[in-house]
């Protein structure tokens, strides 16, 4: 069905603190979730040439794919934000994310081959469904905080970026550089928070 974004109203009495700190917890999780794989990859990708052999412009063929497709789901996806519920257009966009994501790293799992075909499209994809994270999160945020407040707000927010890079290399870290697990544990925080953003993110005030 489709929703409208609408700017928060403090005199709304379903606004409360409580709901507002449930929203930002949500959405700040969801981005730590989203950075935690793309700092997954950048500590992974240099292990992969090495221990398959291929040249190392093939990560930076990667990377193009990633961004490509991450700039286009932006000029295309992301403009849907007001045609489906938020927190199914969230939480479906980090689910898919993550599957994409980890796709290399399953098939290399399960029949033991490691294929960089399906690496270049695992994260082309993981780039065009990660596109839904920033809009559909800023548009749950504008429905939830009044303009007043929104750009202190935002700049806690933001932090969020960060601290995901951090879950994701302190993961890495403590995998032994362990290439496969990297991915598919990252991948895994993600499809959780995933999970619960569709079960409990409530995208705007009743």
């Amino acid at each position: 069905m489709a929703e409208k974004t609408v700017a928060a109203d403090y005199r709304n009495p379903n606004i409360t603190p409580l709901k507002q700190l449930a929203v930002f917890t949500l959405t700040f999780f969801c981005y730590i979730g989203l950075h935690s794989m793309r700092a997954a990859w950048a500590y992974s990708k240099s292990t992969l040439s090495k221990q398959y052999g291929y040249a190392e412009w093939v990560n930076g063929g990667v990377d193009v794919a990633y961004l490509l497709s991450y700039s286009l789901g932006m000029a295309t996806i992301a403009s849907m934000t007001n045609r489906f519920r938020l927190n199914l257009y969230i939480g479906i966009g980090m689910i898919l994310a993550a599957l994409s994501f980890s796709s290399f790293a399953l098939t290399d799992a399960i029949w033991g081959k490691f294929l960089v075909p399906v690496m270049f499209v695992g994260m082309a994809l993981n780039g065009l469904f990660q596109s839904t994270g920033w809009p559909g999160m800023m548009a749950t945020m504008s429905n939830w905080f009044g303009k007043g407040r929104r750009g202190l707000l935002l700049a806690f927010w933001s932090v969020n970026a960060n601290v995901g890079n951090i879950l994701g290399s302190v993961v890495c870290e403590n995998l032994n550089e362990n290439w496969k697990l990297n991915v598919l544990v990252t991948a895994s925080i993600s499809v959780v928070i995933g999970l619960i953003i569709i079960l409990f993110l409530q995208p705007k005030p009743k």
